[in-house]
C-alpha cells in the first residue's frame, strides 16, 4: 500500500532563498547609506517612477524587517556566549561528562566574534555596526559553511 504524501509537512530549515537574498541586502543596504548617489531612477512616465518607488520600499520595508530580526538573533547569540561558556567550560575538560562539541564549537565561535567586534568597535564604531549588519544578514549562510 502506497502511502500518500502529506501537504502539511513543514520545510527541513528556513526558506533558502533568503540565505540568498538577505546578505545581498545588507551589503546593499550598507551601500545605499553610505553612496546614496550612486542610486539613480531613471523612468520617464511619473506615475511608474512612483509605483517604482513604492515597491522598492514595500520590499525593503520586508526585508528590513527580517534583517532587524535576525540581528536580534545574533545579538543574543553574541552576548549571551560568555555566559554559556563560562558556566560549561567545566564540563567541557571532564571527560566523564558529555558535551556537544558541536554546541561548544558554535559559542566559542560566537565569543570570537564578540571579542573580534568588540576591538573592532573600539577601533572604529562606525566599521563595527557595518561589519555586524553584514554578519546579521548571512548568519544563516555562514552557520551553514563553518558550523
Amino acid at each position: 500500500m502506497a502511502r500518500k504524501p502529506r501537504a502539511n509537512q513543514a520545510t527541513a530549515g528556513p526558506l533558502p532563498w533568503l540565505e540568498i537574498v538577505l546578505p545581498i541586502y545588507a551589503t546593499t543596504l550598507l551601500m545605499v547609506y553610505y553612496r546614496p548617489e550612486t542610486i539613480r531612477l531613471a523612468i520617464p512616465d511619473e506615475r511608474l517612477e512612483t509605483l517604482a518607488v513604492w515597491a522598492v520600499w514595500a520590499v525593503g520595508a520586508g526585508l528590513g524587517g527580517l534583517l532587524a530580526l535576525s540581528a536580534l538573533f545574533v545579538a543574543f547569540y553574541l552576548l549571551y556566549s560568555p555566559f554559556y561558556l563560562a558556566k560549561n567550560l567545566q564540563w567541557v575538560f571532564d571527560r566523564g561528562v558529555w558535551t556537544d562539541p558541536t554546541e561548544v564549537r558554535f559559542y566559542l565561535c560566537c565569543f570570537g566574534l564578540l571579542c573580534a567586534l568588540m576591538i573592532l568597535a573600539i577601533w572604529s564604531q562606525e566599521l563595527a555596526l557595518a561589519v555586524f549588519v553584514v554578519l546579521a544578514g548571512s548568519a544563516k549562510l555562514l552557520g551553514r559553511f563553518f558550523l
